[in-house]
């Protein structure tokens, strides 16, 4: 299988770990958690890399499928963290916690090794294989039509409202199967020379704290994977998953309908065939919400959050340009134009006159005070 295209700095060794010991850990594996034979025959099918882990499905026979992932710090400077184990641990917790928990579709984690003493010598998690294709290369497919998107957009919208009865005392990720015990939020963290390390911090108990030390995870398109209706056959890809407040956790949108509250990652008009414009975006966000809206039932307290879902993107990007300086002021710009309904160029001066103490009409600066709260509330 080619690993063409890996990146060597990150995953160093683990780029070449030989298909027969794979083969070896994921027959091992499949024996003790599965029943199959010992020594099942079988094949590597697929080996791909994402930015922090590469992802190996095996085809043992009969016919099943499994997944060993191999995280990028499984070699180097990484390999010792404390932090990288409990990553992996919280991974099999998550999934455990949510499949006992909830009906949400994730995929059964089956082994977890947080050692090189194995057959890869490497650590790994070894789960169960989703089967589908990622909402990323189904959206813009030229074959996908507008029912099939649809039907995406509510298919997420019932899985989050089946978290909505979910609730945690701090922001943290769930380090006991067993229970609700909550550990510190886990993200990766690229070094100098591209190696990777985990980084820890919290448990947080107030939604300040955490969002002064933590940037936006991902509810993205690459994480959900879907039949050929839309429907949707599990999220994959729990790498620190934690408990959330809730306008960044179940009741957000999903990352691919807020792109254009971004402004420099979006695309559009440039980028036509792989993103969608403001309008479709809005309209998008109008179906989700009326779809978590439906599937939270008649529950006075969830129903309350789709106040914090029609708003979710704008905190989010908030989050964004207090975070990050190089998206800040592309933000900031787009807040004004949306406050005052001007126009891209005239939102940029204001955005200048703001920043230059220009900004002091008596008159005007009320008024864009007033429609920024009224904006974001």
């Amino acid at each position: 299988m080619s690993t063409e295209g890996f990146d060597r700095d990150v995953f160093g060794p683990l780029v070449d770990i030989e298909e027969s010991s794979l083969l070896k850990l994921a027959s091992r594996i499949a024996h003790q958690a599965l029943g199959l034979p010992e020594e099942a025959s079988g094949r590597l099918i697929a080996s791909t890399s994402g930015s922090y882990n590469i992802v190996h499905i095996i085809e043992l026979e009969p016919a099943t499928k499994i997944v060993i992932r191999v995280p990028a710090t499984g070699w180097g400077s990484g390999l010792t963290s404390s932090e990288a184990a409990q990553a992996l641990r919280s991974y099999g917790a998550t999934s455990h916690f949510l499949r006992e928990k909830t009906t949400i579709r994730v995929p059964q984690v089956f082994d977890v090794d947080t050692s090189t003493n194995n057959e890869i010598g490497a650590p790994y998690i070894c789960t169960s294989f989703v089967q589908g294709k990622s909402v990323g290369s189904v959206w813009f497919d030229t074959a996908t039509t507008e029912a099939v998107r649809r039907n995406i957009l509510a298919s997420v919208a019932e899985n989050m409202a089946r978290l909505s009865a979910l609730s945690f005392e701090s922001i943290g990720s769930i380090v006991n199967k067993d229970n609700m015990e909550l550990g510190p939020c886990l993200s990766f963290e690229r070094q100098e020379d591209d190696t990777v390390k985990v980084k820890a911090s919290g448990p947080f108990t107030s939604v300040a704290s955490y969002l002064e030390e933590n940037t936006p995870k991902d509810k993205g398109e690459s994480n959900v994977m879907v039949d050929d209706t839309g429907a949707i056959t599990g999220f994959i890809d729990l790498d620190h998953s934690q408990t959330m407040p809730r306008f960044l956790g179940y009741s957000r949108y999903p990352s691919w309908i807020t792109r254009d509250w971004d402004p420099l990652m979006y695309g559009w008009p440039a980028l036509t065939d792989r993103e969608d414009p403001p309008e479709k975006l809005a309209y998008y966000r109008e179906f989700y919400s009326q779809k978590l809206n439906e599937a939270l039932g008649p529950d006075i307290e969830s129903r309350s959050d789709l106040a914090l879902t029609r708003k979710s993107h704008i905190y989010e990007a908030i989050w964004i340009a207090c975070l990050s300086p190089a998206n800040r002021s592309d933000i900031c710009r787009k807040l004004i134009e949306e406050a005052l309904e001007i126009t891209k160029d005239d939102a940029m001066d204001v955005f200048y006159e703001l920043g230059s103490g220009e900004y002091e009409d008596e008159d005007e600066w009320p008024i864009l005070k007033d429609n920024l709260e009224r904006l974001c509330s």
